[in-house]
């Protein structure tokens, strides 16, 4: 009926408005990372490939003093250094930063 064909037609509309947010999403995220990666040392991003190739999620964030991951507990020392850019945790060896504020 003319009705269901109508129907079709919006869902499909709808589902390729969305198709085109994600990639818009994704284009956008891709270029971000690409100017993060830019700004890396270039031993670092490559620890960080190495590491990817292992596990899926090499990050880790500090959450209350400890690996969000494992709960390694850092010491003052680690904490202090955190601030000036990533550490590998002893705990599960992933690389430890500080939650980026949204």
């Amino acid at each position: 009926s003319a009705h269901a064909t109508d129907e079709v037609d919006v869902l499909l509309q709808e589902t390729k408005r969305k198709i085109d947010e994600i990639e818009t999403a994704f284009e956008e995220s891709k270029s971000k990372r690409n100017d993060f990666e830019s700004k890396l040392p270039p031993e670092l991003l490559l620890q960080y490939e190495r590491m990817r190739q292992e596990i899926s999620d090499p990050i880790s964030f500090v959450m209350e003093e400890s690996c969000s991951r494992c709960f390694q507990i850092l010491t003052p020392y680690e904490l202090t250094q955190i601030g000036k850019g990533p550490l590998t945790c002893k705990g599960c060896y992933r690389f430890l930063c500080v939650r980026p504020e949204k």
